[in-house]
């Protein structure tokens, strides 16, 4: 049997035309070059939704702790312990559990006599925590600021500069404790 390679004529003996047109309609690295060029694209758009999902995650967890550990202030257990912004934190930290380091959540506790108007509220600005938790039946607002910097490369650009800061609120007068 001949070999299907002494069929074809050699790249040399041919025309150089035809050679250049040989070469062009050849289709054999095409899924290469194209799988090579979509590829990062995929990844990026892959990442993008696998971060905005973790961000959503880490959304709602903090909500929920803010909600539980608000409860100590509520019902008075934290302002009536030796460390009033020590238990609060305990207690938020237990919440948010291994998926966000405790450390990098600011706190803001403060006191009002009735229910604040928005604009009342001063803004959280710095990085110290401030608590004030109000006694019985004052109106105590908690915040809780959390600073997101995004992974994915591009993100940050299409939302906004620096990271991004999340505050996780809770609002409610505080029970008669003594």
């Amino acid at each position: 049997m001949i070999p299907p390679t002494a069929l074809e004529p050699n790249l040399q003996t041919k025309p150089k035309e035809e050679v250049r047109l040989s070469l062009t309609r050849s289709c054999s690295g095409a899924v290469a070059v194209e799988f090579a060029i979509l590829t990062p694209f995929f990844l990026l758009i892959l990442l993008a939704l696998i971060e905005t999902g973790y961000l959503a995650l880490t959304r709602t967890v903090i909500e929920g702790a803010v909600s539980s550990a608000s409860r100590e202030v509520r019902t008075g257990e934290a302002q009536q312990a030796e460390d009033p912004i020590g238990t609060f934190r305990a207690k938020l930290c237990e919440e948010v559990g291994v998926l966000i380091d405790c450390d990098l959540l600011q706190l803001d506790v403060r006191r009002f006599d009735g229910f604040p108007n928005a604009a009342e509220v001063p803004e959280i600005t710095g990085t110290d925590d401030f608590f004030e938790a109000g006694d019985a039946s004052q109106i105590t607002l908690v915040r809780v600021v959390y600073n997101w910097t995004y992974i994915t490369p591009g993100l940050q650009i299409l939302t906004t500069p620096g990271s991004q800061r999340f505050v996780a609120s809770s609002v409610f007068k505080v029970e008669p404790f003594r």
